[in-house]
């Protein structure tokens, strides 16, 4: 079980962020961890009591998601991918961050990837930034436009029919696995997707979701920060993706972790801790 959690409430223009953190015994290098699209600080709870013996470990309710609550009349236009960096920034120096890595996870990993061009940070940059199954975004025009229409109609499910989202998000193609997460975590994120608020969730599917955010994939050659990119052997196209990030810049690292599909932090969860604490795999 996790222990020494502390809970933040941080207010940024019409946004109150919640924030998790759960300290090291002795003051330890920080790692903030980034949830994916319907989850949410909750998502990583299984990592931390390992996690927590050697980090400062900060994970963030992102914008829609879990206990974050919106005020502001556009959540659409709030949760852009320049106003959700700028809210980490501005949390992370609140919170005093210094020798920290950034992870995230999915939709948490396109954030973390857009994080390590952002050049308005108060704060140092993270050593390191970890990638599990993220994407730098989609390069063709046409393949955009239909992703962005995709998005826009799973965001239309969501507000109109929640119930049918709950029962068919884990049947999607892209979670196809050999080896399925513990009943106990497929339960536990299934209860985090049920305490979404569902306008919320549309609002930030619309704003920050693949079709709609910034591509960076011709900028991987100049990527500044060292990168972990980790992906499951059976997941074809993320593990294409990550490997096309790995050729394109000698600061990438790859990581394709075997039986294991687009979600590792449950599908092999020891292995993702043993990559995230720079353990041998």
């Amino acid at each position: 079980m996790e222990h020494q959690t502390l809970t933040h409430l941080i207010w940024r223009d019409g946004l109150r962020y919640f924030v998790r953190e759960n300290n090291t015994p002795e003051s330890g290098p920080v790692l903030v961890m980034l949830h994916g699209f319907s989850g949410s600080s909750e998502s990583f709870s299984h990592l931390v009591p390992e996690l927590q013996k050697q980090f400062r470990v900060i994970r963030i309710d992102l914008a829609g998601h879990g206990l974050t609550r919106c005020h502001h009349p556009d959540p659409a236009g709030r949760f852009t991918t320049a106003h959700q960096l700028a809210d980490l920034c501005f949390i992370l120096h609140l919170l005093n961050i210094s020798d920290w890595q950034l992870y995230g996870y999915s939709m948490g990993a396109r954030l973390a990837l857009q994080f390590a061009y952002y050049d308005e940070s108060p704060i140092s940059p993270p050593s390191r930034i970890i990638l599990e199954s993220g994407t730098p975004g989609i390069s063709d025009k046409q393949e955009k436009a239909d992703r962005k229409k995709n998005d826009d109609e799973l965001a239309k499910q969501i507000e109109t029919a929640f119930d049918q989202f709950l029962q068919s998000w884990d049947e999607k193609d892209v979670f196809t696995t050999p080896n399925p997460p513990a009943p106990e975590l497929q339960q536990m994120q299934l209860q985090i997707r049920r305490k979404q608020n569902p306008s919320l969730l549309a609002a930030s599917l619309r704003a920050f979701g693949t079709g709609s955010m910034p591509d960076l994939t011709k900028k991987i050659p100049e990527l500044p920060i060292p990168a972990v990119v980790v992906a499951g052997e059976a997941d074809r196209k993320f593990s294409a993706i990550a490997r096309a990030m790995a050729a394109a810049s000698p600061n990438v690292s790859l990581r394709i972790v075997p039986s294991c599909g687009h979600r590792i932090h449950l599908e092999q969860p020891r292995q993702l801790t043993q990559i995230l604490t720079g353990q041998p795999v």
